[in-house]
Order: structure tokens, then sequence, then C-alpha cells
């Protein structure tokens, strides 16, 4: 049967199935190379700058996991060498207080001031500091309790299981400001098997208190942080081991609070006296954005360099308190202390980050995607937007001639004896075709 007379509902085989391939014009216009090229190097900018330089999305990051050590010590110095924070186990080693009467929160020092003074008392770390897990309570307010049993082990009914012997005592434990704090933690990120110590890392406490910053940099003690000329990173002080030493005071001045503030539970009294909660993140960090030698290693040891900074958030809406029972007379005659004070609760947050040539190539790929877009949007202006577009449509698209026809023409022209004789075609179809311009084609290859 010829060809001509095939139909596939209702069309023609060759029109139906035509095969589509991709061809490269070159359109000498330069509107269309001009915004290609704009296109283009936006696009590279996004992904080798903002994307890899800014945004480091060749490593791999993990949210790091680790364990925090705590260590409290109220303020001493070294009867021979003058040193401050010695061990006050040690035999040359003695309490360096404030002077009560220089606190005008104590009664002793028959100050006035807008809120309520009560007696003070010298208390060690020991007495002082209850330590949990990633947490610790500094008391600043005590009532003490002294009770005795009111219940025999053989009543059968009890009303009141204890009664107070005296009147509670309500008293300040004086210069708690003073009170060191160490930290000693470790940190993991197992699964980019990287890990540190804080003896080996590099530390910071962040600050946006501009006279405690003011005063740290006059020590050269602190700098501006790069990221905010509004906050400054202070150099803690060090054991001889390189362990962060932090005292109250600081750590509270780092968030604008100190104890004799006003408490926001709004009852008349200071923080000194509700407490509060102080909220430590110790956010890690082994990359730096904008920065070509990521991530960080040791030049001699090649092992991660892991830098960390200490950011406070002090909540005064809450208070914080911790009930301690002390038998003097097991089980009849005991001791209650009632502490009201500053929790610090420790978090570890942060990322580290290895290169991963996965994630760079995954980066790669979407600059490809990006290009392939930015190629049909100006495909598109060409064809459907600007006044020239019927005329780039028709060299963008090319319908070739019906090959099927061709084929019959040329086995009749070889039934007739003129197979040495090329065969002509339509250069573009036939027209009905798309951008069909007449005239013809020698295609003698063919035969």
């Amino acid at each position: 049967m010829p060809h001509n007379e095939v139909r596939i509902c209702g069309s023609d085989p060759d029109t139906l199935l035509a095969y589509s391939t991709p061809v490269i014009v070159s359109i000498r216009d330069w509107r269309l190379g001009c915004l290609k090229y704009a296109l283009t190097l936006l696009i590279m900018s996004y992904i080798f700058v903002w994307q890899l330089l800014g945004g480091t999305t060749y490593l791999s990051k993990e949210d790091p996991t680790g364990v925090v050590r705590f260590s409290i010590q109220q303020p001493t110095e070294d009867t021979t060498t003058g040193k401050k924070s010695c061990d006050p186990l040690d035999k040359n080693c003695k309490s360096v207080f404030k002077n009560m009467k220089e606190l005008d929160y104590c009664t002793q020092a028959n100050m006035s001031r807008p809120f309520r003074p009560f007696p003070c008392r010298f208390w060690d770390a020991n007495q002082d500091a209850t330590i949990f897990q990633s947490s610790a309570i500094f008391a600043t307010r005590v009532t003490e309790y002294e009770q005795k049993n009111a219940c025999s082990n053989t009543a059968t009914e009890c009303s009141y299981l204890w009664n107070n012997t005296k009147e509670p005592e309500t008293y300040f434990v004086a210069d708690v400001e003073s009170y060191t704090i160490l930290f000693d933690h470790t940190v993991v990120a197992p699964a980019n098997d990287i890990t540190g110590n804080s003896r080996t890392m590099q530390g910071r406490l962040k600050s946006t208190n501009k006279a405690l910053c003011d005063e740290f940099q006059k020590k050269g003690l602190a700098d501006t942080d790069p990221a905010d000329s509004n906050v400054c990173l202070i150099q803690p002080n060090s054991t001889n081991d390189g362990l962060d030493i932090i005292n109250l005071e600081t750590l509270l001045a780092a968030d604008n609070t100190n104890l004799e503030m006003g408490s926001k539970l709004n009852n008349g009294h200071t923080v000194r006296y509700n407490g509060a909660i102080i909220l430590v993140q110790i956010k890690y960090r082994n990359f730096d954005p904008w920065s070509f030698e990521n991530p960080k290693v040791h030049k001699d040891t090649g092992k991660p360099m892991i830098n960390y900074t200490y950011e406070v958030m002090a909540i005064t809406e809450s208070s914080a308190k911790y009930v301690n029972t002390v038998y003097t007379k097991y089980p009849v005659e005991r001791t209650v202390t009632n502490r009201h004070g500053i929790r610090v609760v420790v978090l570890q947050t942060g990322q580290l980050a290895k290169f991963d040539p996965q994630a760079f190539l995954l980066t790669l790929t979407a600059s490809l995607t990006l290009l392939a877009i930015a190629n049909s949007v100006v495909d598109n202006l060409a064809m459907y937007v600007l006044p020239q577009k019927k005329l780039y449509k028709s060299f963008k698209y090319q319908v070739t001639p019906d090959f099927s026809d061709y084929l019959e023409e040329l086995e009749e022209k070889k039934r007739e004896g003129n197979s040495d004789r090329g065969s002509v075609l339509p250069s573009r179809g036939n027209e009905n075709d798309r951008g069909s311009t007449g005239g013809g084609v020698e295609y003698s290859a063919l035969a």
C-alpha cells in the first residue's frame, strides 16, 4: 500500500510518530546573548559564592552532644604567692570575701537600700553549691528550720510530723557573686568522627553588656565580635591545663543582669531574694562562613580545630530553689534549709563539620539545573515575548521532509532506471508543515 494511503487515526504516521531531536542554533542577537550570560553569571555567583563559600554546603554538618562537669569555689587567694583561685583545701589558701559592712543587702552593713536587707552569712562552696547533671544551684537566700519529730513510730495517727523548735531564720549568702565556676566539657559528633575537650579547644564568653565589654577590652581580654559590633567576646580565666573559670557576677553581667536588680516576679524583692535561671549555651563550631579554610584543623596535629562560645540568657521571670535536710539527731531532730538562688543550666549546641564530596557534588548538580532553567528562560523570552518571536521560533523549530514520501519516490525512480539521479525534496516539509518555505534540496547521498 502506498505510504500516502496509510493513516493512523486519520493522521500521517510520519507526522504522528515524528522523532524530535535537539538542534543547536546560533542566534546572532546581542540582546539574547547578554541576557543569557547575565543569568549564567548570576547563577554561578549564587552557587560558588553564596552556597559554597558563604553557606559551606560542601560540608557535612552534625549537631554535637557531650558532657559537662562543674567545679564551684568561693573566692580564694594563696597567702604565699598571692595567686587567685587557689584550692581552699590547701594550707596556705585563704578565702577573700568582701566585708559585710560593704554589702548593702546585709543588715550588718546598716545601709539604706530600696529593697529589704537580711542578715548575711559566709558559706564556702561545699555549703552553698548544689550540683546536678549539667546544672548547678548557687544559694543566695536561705531560710533555715530546726525541727523535731512530733510523731512516734508507734503512733496510729499524726497531724504534724515535725514541729519547729525555734523561729525560722532567713539570711543571704554573702558575696556569692564572687564564687567561680570551672567548666570542664567534652563534645563529640559521632557521625563525623569529631571529638574535642575544653582543654584543647578555644572558648570565649559572648556579651552584649557594653560596660562589661569595655572593662575587659581595657585589660586586653576581649575583642569585638566580627559579626556584630554591639557584641564582644571575652576570654575567660583559665587553669594551668586550659579549663575555663568564670565568676558568677561576670556570667550574670554578660546578659545585663545582676543580683541586685528587681525581680521580674514583681513581689517587691530582688533577684538575690527570689533567684533566677541562667541558661548557658556552649556553641561549638569548626568552620567559618566566607572562609577558604574549612573545616579548620590544627596545623601541627591535623586534628579538628574547634572553637566555642558561652552564650548567656538570664531568665529572671522564674525562680530556683532546693530544699536540703540534715539530721542532727536521727531520726528525731533535723535542720531543713530552703535555698533560693541562681540555677545555672548548660546546653551544648552548635555544629561540627567535615568535607563531604557527596554534598559538594549535589551542590554542583543543582547549579547545572539552574543553568538549564536560565537557558529555558531565554528561549521562552525569544519565542513568546520579544518582538521578533516569530523569526526566532522559525530558526528554533525546523521540520524535515516526509522521508516515507522520499523513499517511495526513490524506489519509483529506480524502477524507471533513474537511480543515478538525486532526489529532490522540499527543504522544510510540505505546505502544512510549520515554517514551510518551499524550494528544494537535492539529497543524492541518500540514493
